[in-house]
């Protein structure tokens, strides 16, 4: 199975609205991200965040969004968020990769990284 970790497209947002059902169900508080308007937003070009996904032929496994700062704010804090995570990204290793991609991307721009973990989300809190 190929696997591919990269910066996602307005294409991926269908498998994405799938992949944070698949992940969340519709417990996510900011019940903005099931709509697809919205997403397409967030994946255009011309938005100021980047969402990372693990592309598993076709099919997306996991997503970390780098998430805008405040209008003004300087300080060299990356905001990481929607993180979503199927099983088998752990058992195969792709949730790692994509840390470490997302990881690396925050050392190339001299930032620290800050990251919210459910407190229930024991996978998560191992990576």
């Amino acid at each position: 199975m190929a696997v591919q970790i990269r910066q996602a497209t307005i294409n991926d947002a269908p498998r994405w609205l799938e992949l944070i059902k698949a992940t969340l169900e519709e417990d996510y508080p900011d019940k903005q991200v099931y709509h697809l308007p919205w997403v397409l937003s967030q994946f255009s070009p011309a938005a100021d965040n980047e969402t990372w996904v693990v592309d598993s032929s076709g099919r997306l496994n996991a997503s970390i969004s780098f998430l805008p700062p405040l209008l003004g704010n300087t300080n060299p804090i990356a905001n990481l968020g929607r993180h979503l995570v199927r099983p088998e990204s752990y058992s195969d290793g792709s949730a790692g990769e994509l840390l470490k991609r997302v990881t690396d991307l925050t050392i190339q721009g001299k930032q620290h990284c800050v990251a919210r973990i459910l407190a229930s989300d024991h996978a998560q809190q191992v990576l």
